[in-house]
């Protein structure tokens, strides 16, 4: 999503030009944890997206939440003009642009783990290990489970797809026999 690929770059670049020695997971975290509370929280999904609360309301909302949660003056910044923009829906997304810009920006790379069924945490981590020790770079990967594939991974890192689904075998099985 553009929306949320330009909000990650400006507040990268924005936390980034903050000084030397930033700490940029700190600024995240704090990001996440908002991120969390809101995507729990049934309320405070609907006091943000309802055209019934006002602005300022919302604006009060937020400035409660982030100072129960301790965050940066730059974080309630960025969270506040999400709020005025009516960009807040977008966070999550958002946060996940941010990560992969961070990986990108340090020399590693992203990608993403489709799976059948959820892996283990221990799986995600040896496929995470295998890949990055063959690319020769720290890979992270975001996980996401489509049953579509009835049973396997699809794995795409730097544009290229590493994909032992059954559904990409027979698929490969029907185009063999036309």
């Amino acid at each position: 999503m553009k929306v949320a690929k330009l909000y990650a770059q400006v507040w990268y670049d924005v936390v980034n030009g903050t000084g030397p020695a930033v700490n940029l997971d700190k600024y995240r975290s704090e990001l996440e944890s908002f991120g969390d509370l809101f995507r729990e929280s049934e309320l405070l999904v609907k006091v943000f997206n309802s055209p019934n609360v006002s602005d300022l309301e919302k604006e009060s909302v937020l400035t409660v939440f982030s100072q129960k949660l301790g965050l940066s003056p730059l974080s309630s910044r960025f969270l506040m003009m999400l709020v005025k923009k009516n960009r807040i829906k977008f966070l999550g997304t958002i946060l996940k642009e941010i990560e992969t810009i961070q990986v990108d920006r340090s020399g590693g790379l992203s990608g993403e783990l489709i799976s059948a069924v959820p892996l283990s945490l221990e799986t995600q981590e040896k496929v995470t290990h295998a890949l990055s020790k063959k690319l020769n770079k720290k890979v992270t990967l975001k996980i996401r489970v489509d049953s579509s594939l009835i049973a396997g991974i699809r794995v795409t890192v730097a544009g290229i797809t590493y994909d032992s689904s059954i559904q990409n075998k027979l698929e490969k099985l029907v185009n063999y026999f036309h």
